[in-house]
């Protein structure tokens, strides 16, 4: 799946940002990042599970990391 394919269909079956952050000079490699702001960390945490699972399953390659960061304010 091409890159702005996948941040498309992320943006919109979730509701959330989805851009590009890193990795733009490789042609075989790709960083997204994807941001949520809700009041509570546990539907948040839940949501992005459901992401990786989106991107788990649609991605035409292999999936080499991923982290959550949760910011509190």
């Amino acid at each position: 799946m091409i890159v702005r394919s996948l941040k498309a269909r992320i943006r919109n079956q979730f509701e959330v940002s989805a851009a590009e952050v890193g990795s733009q000079d490789l042609l075989q490699r790709a960083e997204l990042g994807v941001a949520a702001v809700g009041p509570d960390q546990q539907p948040l945490d839940a949501l992005l599970q459901n992401i990786l699972s989106f991107v788990e399953q649609n991605l035409e390659g292999e999936l080499l990391n991923y982290r959550n960061e949760f910011i509190h304010v």
